[in-house]
């Protein structure tokens, strides 16, 4: 295509500079010589009639120049091309051997999850004791243990606004409570 237009943008300036070619000769006779003469005497000849071969020559040369220097060209682009393609292909491999192999997480574990605490406590005696008196007003509870406490749970919610309700329930119902994460 770059080739097409570059041909072309010179054939239109030598157009434009008034390098056409020239018209087929006649074969040479007596008759024509005769009227060739005839014909010089009244219209003499300028210097653009004797360039106007050598231009046109000049002219085919320089395209077929133009045309094998853009042959190299396309030669050469089409080299470096495949370079950085088995290049690129190179880069891959080697970021591909030294990724890291990433280990899959169980989802469950990912998840957060937000608990009522209604109490924490020393002993577990003290928590059973909180946990009957919820199960009393209709709250379901249980007891989690960890470093030796014992938490009081009223609810585990995946959502923040759902354990605040569960909170502001227990609070109109006389327990205090927090939200942990």
């Amino acid at each position: 295509m770059k080739k097409l237009l570059l041909i072309s943008m010179i054939l239109l300036s030598l157009v434009l500079a008034g390098c056409q070619k020239d018209e087929p000769k006649e074969e040479t006779t007596s008759d024509n010589l005769t009227n060739q003469t005839e014909q010089s005497n009244e219209d003499s000849l300028t210097p653009t009639d004797t360039i106007k071969p050598q231009v046109d020559e000049e002219s085919r040369t320089k395209i077929k120049e133009l045309e094998s220097k853009l042959e190299n060209n396309d030669k050469q682009i089409e080299e470096l091309n495949t370079k950085v393609d088995s290049l690129t292909d190179e880069l891959n491999k080697k970021k591909e051997s030294e990724k890291p192999q990433v280990k899959p997480t169980s989802t469950s574990s990912s998840k957060t999850y937000y608990r009522v605490v209604a109490g924490s406590y020393t002993t577990k005696e003290n928590a059973n004791k909180k946990v009957t008196s919820l199960k009393a007003k209709g709250f379901d509870a249980f007891i989690l243990s960890s470093n030796n406490k014992f938490r009081v749970i009223a609810g585990t919610y995946s959502k923040l606004n759902n354990a605040n309700i569960k909170k502001d329930m227990l609070k109109k119902s006389g327990f205090e409570s927090f939200v942990i994460k």
